[in-house]
């Protein structure tokens, strides 16, 4: 059983890896070291996948504590973890925040393009066709309806 041979020990700000790296277990692969930030070391877990080849762990964040027994303000930076070790470089995934961010901007820009559709096209069927025509003839032009009478300046 390659589980049995495997070691995890969670702590609120470190983690400790170990697991042999043959079958026969002489030689063994450690990774320990601090957590860039607090975790609940009780509701994290560890389990093997892939017929041991991965091991799979979930770190349960320790959301709104600053300190062991210091209580802090929860924020949305506290959600979001750059890296797991102290000192290890960040990633480039995006908070929550940025990807609610991301998700507005896209949606007002997807309203603002919906209005502008509407503002462009035609005033009436037969507009719709010839400018439908003139598109089918000129695939590589973009061909677009315009108001270009004078009342449109004024």
């Amino acid at each position: 059983n390659k589980s049995s041979q495997v070691e995890v020990d969670f702590r609120p700000r470190s983690l400790r890896l170990a697991m042999p790296t043959s079958d026969e277990g002489s030689g063994s692969f450690e990774l320990t070291g601090r957590l860039h930030k607090l975790i609940r070391a009780d509701d994290s877990s560890w389990q093997l996948e892939d017929g041991g080849l991965v091991l799979h762990v979930e770190l349960a964040k320790r959301i709104g504590l600053l300190d062991d027994d210091q209580a802090g303000v929860h924020d949305e930076s506290s959600e979001h973890w750059f890296c797991v070790w102290e000192d290890h470089p960040h990633t480039m995934a995006p908070s929550a925040k940025e990807r609610r961010d991301v998700q507005q901007m896209a949606k007002a820009a997807n309203r603002m393009e919906a209005q502008e559709a509407k503002e462009t096209e035609p005033p009436n069927p037969a507009a719709n066709e010839a400018l439908k025509r003139m598109r089918d003839m000129f695939p590589d032009v973009n061909v677009e309806w315009g108001d270009t009478s004078l009342d449109a300046w004024r």
